[in-house]
């Protein structure tokens, strides 16, 4: 029988079989009265928090196998913000998942309706009710789960001893006393270890050296259950917990086959090597099989974990059926915007970009539109050219569908002022930099933020360029699916399938255009207080990845950069992963005396919320911050640290690259690629036109280098660099586009060396700063040493 563990969050945790609780063992075992104080309400809905629809999935599987009536939406489909996740700081799985639902879902929507005025504050939760399909708030429950991945003990040196000194204090967890295997802290050790699929290889090779015979595996997922307004719902006000033990798996060995899968850009998860034996099914091999050829199978509902937790919950609270149900309606929304959502009106088309652009009758024919689908008539280039990051935001937002196209698919002629092979390249490069920002804006990773609009891909172009995606997905520089960001279409026929797949139900919500956040360099400067910022060095880099060498290098770059004279360094303002490292290493400087000047620009409405809380961060560290007259902007550390608080992505990056004088990229993910793409077609056009894609800033007609700081490690038992899939793009046109490449033990030094040198060309002297003694700030750094731990028997979990 399948294990379920049940308590209040907080508390112990009780054993019970599913079995048991679906004849009523919880009621009868009396120490959950308040679950059976009153009736479920005929009509309730569950929001689940999560940033992926494949966890949605799986929790409504049993959902639909049981038939309920309990819709179960992600947190965009009822609310259209994004908020900050947990990120895992807690260490215990319950105080994860609980965190994961605070801080995800409950706690903002609290604090909205706390925030609004009394009538505002009425019609916003009649407006989520109404989304969700229930009378009131009272009625929504919020689900977060943390799923767990139990090995074997003796996997702790070989998979993971490399990792003993990294530099987060959440992955060293992994080796304290008495914690499972890699347990909790599965994402972050995969992470660290360049993604599932090199994880794999290692447990592999680990394998042998060990001589293991058939190693097992588990999946324990805790599910954290809590009811959005306290007091209504027969639930634990601190929230209910039902953790269950998931049946073993037996591994199977990463093959020829996935590494070809690998390189043609498919992304591999647990599921494509966790085998299953299910009976009847000869068929059936693996979990990811199962999943797409019986999605409603049984074995999502009583055996895999995620399943069985759903399961216990509908039998434990009594959830009402459709049948039930089926003589009264549940309430049902309809949308202000119904009719934009049924018929997407726009479309971004790369194919009408650059000199020479083919007619709206070429491209409607190329793509054959259905019937209520337009192009965009919003205009996004000036004199047949993208000429700014504002022009490329309206564009996407006046969009409720996107489609990407292989721009190599139309012929480029000669224009006025431009070779048929520059237009080629232009376009090739405003491609890149729609698609990166599409994908970006589509999923973010670990959060609620889905832009909700179709979003599909020419595979062609996929095949030639887009590969850089699948790979840091598959290194888990970016944690999403390829499907979850995006669908391919090879001809006009998967495209109309494509759009007609794309479920509006899911995403009911419109999202809002942008507010005008562009700021010209004056405007930045004087928002700052500042006039003159010297030489400007802007860094780029992951906030999420758990690669140890992103943090570091983004660290002591910035260190060594900070201890410069007229040296100001700016960043996206984050404080997680290489965006903390790039702000730890300027507060180094900071430390040691020397005067610093550091930027941090954020971008609050979209990313910035999932790359940590910068007051709450600033306050850890031993600062207080000073708010300035012009509410966007705040300093510390006696107003050398300075943050600017812009609202989108793309309005963060125009002064960002903007100000630069160079650009310094460390391992990222999507975001990062948004920021490689939007310099190089920056760069191409100040080569080819004289004028790039930041008009009001001093760098609007001078290249910026791109210094890739590349470090090398083995990727499936062969070495590789970071970045090698982005820069086997455009290779033939590096110089032009000012790529510079810094791999091997000196990368660093190497990298500053030529930052100088880029200076010294532009009339910079960056001389050392002298120091007459070290500052004793608060801002010294804590670190915290990981427990010995001890060794369990070799056994098998």
């Amino acid at each position: 029988m399948v294990k379920v563990l049940v308590g209040r969050t907080g508390e112990e945790l009780h054993p019970f079989d599913l079995e048991d609780i679906k004849r009523g063992a919880i009621k009868e075992s009396g120490l959950f009265p308040e679950l059976f104080a009153s009736e479920w309400p005929r009509f309730t809905s569950g929001v689940l928090i999560s940033g992926v629809e494949r966890k949605l999935a799986e929790h409504r599987a049993p959902l639909s196998y049981g038939e309920y009536d309990f819709p179960l939406y992600l947190p965009a489909s009822v609310i259209t913000r994004a908020f900050e996740d947990s990120k895992e700081s807690e260490h215990a799985q319950d105080e994860i998942a609980a965190g994961k639902a605070h801080k995800g879902f409950v706690g903002p929507l609290r604090a909205e309706l706390a925030r609004l005025p009394k009538k505002e504050a009425e019609e916003f939760a009649k407006s989520i009710a109404a989304r969700a399909g229930v009378p009131n708030l009272n009625h929504i429950v919020a689900f977060a789960d943390d799923r767990n991945m139990v090995s074997n003990d003796n996997f702790l040196d070989p998979v993971y001893g490399h990792l003993r000194d990294h530099w987060n204090p959440e992955l060293r967890q992994v080796f304290e006393e008495n914690v499972e295997i890699p347990g909790v802290r599965v994402k972050e050790t995969d992470g660290a270890n360049y993604g599932v699929a090199n994880g794999v290889y290692l447990y592999d090779k680990a394998s042998e050296e060990l001589k293991l015979e058939d190693p097992q595996y588990r999946m324990d997922t805790v599910l954290h259950i809590q009811p959005v307004i306290p007091g209504v719902l027969p639930l634990p006000e601190q929230g209910l917990i039902i953790k269950a033990i998931g049946e073993p798996f037996t591994r199977r060995a990463i093959s020829d086959k996935d590494r070809k899968k690998i390189e043609r850009g498919r992304i591999l998860t647990y599921d494509h090597f966790n085998e299953v034996a299910i009976e009847g099914f000869d068929d059936i091999k693996t979990v990811y099989q199962l999943k797409k050829r019986y999605p409603q199978h049984p074995y999502f509902t009583e055996k895999h974990s995620p399943g069985v937790c759903m399961t216990a919950f509908a039998h434990a609270v009594g959830l009402p059926t459709l049948v039930e149900n089926r003589k009264q309606a549940r309430p049902r929304y309809t949308s202000t915007v119904k009719a934009r959502i049924d018929k997407p009106k726009t479309v971004i088309a790369s194919s009408a970009l650059i000199t020479d652009n083919p007619s709206r009758t070429e491209i409607r024919s190329r793509l054959a539109f259905p019937e209520g689908m337009k192009l965009s008539y919003h205009n996004a280039h000036d004199g047949g050219q993208l000429t700014s990051l504002r022009r490329l935001e309206q564009y996407a937002y006046s969009g409720q569908a996107f489609v990407v196209q292989d721009p190599d698919q139309f012929e480029a002629k000669d224009g006025p002022n431009l070779t048929a092979e520059q237009i080629k390249l232009l376009r090739r490069l405003e491609t890149d930099l729609i698609y990166a920002y599409l994908i970006t804006m589509s999923t973010q990773s670990g959060a609620p933020n889905h832009i909700g609009r179709a979003h599909l891909v020419e595979e062609s172009y996929f095949k030639s360029r887009g590969l850089w995606h699948p790979d840091f997905c598959n290194m888990a520089l970016a944690g999403d699916d390829e499907k979850e960001a995006f669908k391919l279409y090879g001809n006009a026929e998967e495209l109309l399938q494509g759009l007609s797949e794309w479920d509006e139900t899911t995403y009911q919500h419109e999202v809002q255009t942008p507010a005008n956040d562009f700021m010209k360099e004056d405007e930045v400067k004087k928002a700052l207080g500042v006039k003159d910022l010297g030489f400007v060095v802007g860094g780029y880099g992951s906030a999420t990845t758990f690669i140890d060498e992103a943090y570091k290098d983004a660290e002591e770059i910035f260190y060594e950069l900070s201890k410069l004279e007229n040296v100001t360094t700016v960043d996206g303002g984050g404080v997680r992963s290489a965006m903390l490292g790039f702000k730890e290493g300027a507060l180094k400087a900071v430390d040691e005396g020397f005067k610093v000047r550091n930027i941090g620009i954020r971008s609050e409405s979209d990313v910035s919320p999932l790359e940590g809380n910068i007051k709450s961060w600033i306050k850890d560290r031993g600062f207080d911050f000073k708010e300035s007259r012009d509410k966007k902007h705040l300093s510390f550390a006696n107003g050398q640290m300075h943050v600017l608080r812009l609202q989108r992505l793309l309005q963060r990056q125009t002064p960002i690259a903007g100000l630069s004088d160079v650009s310094v990229y460390v391992p990222g993910g999507k975001g990062t690629m948004v920021e490689i793409a939007l310099t190089k077609l920056h760069n191409a056009l100040v080569e080819f036109t004289g004028k790039g894609l930041f008009a009001g800033y001093n760098s609007n007609d001078r290249k910026i280098p791109l210094v890739f700081v590349d470090h090398e490690f083995e990727y499936l038992g062969q070495d590789r660099g970071i970045f090698d899939k982005v820069l086997s793009m455009d290779v033939e046109h590096h110089e032009l586009l000012g790529v510079h490449v810094f791999k091997g033990e000196n990368r660093k030094k190497e990298a500053v060396d030529f930052i100088k040198k880029h200076a010294a060309s532009r009339g910079f002297d960056l001389q050392t700063q002298k120091v007459k003694s070290p500052s004793k700030s608060a801002s010294a750094k804590k670190t915290r040493s990981p427990k010995p731990r001890v060794t369990k028997t070799p056994t098998p979990s």
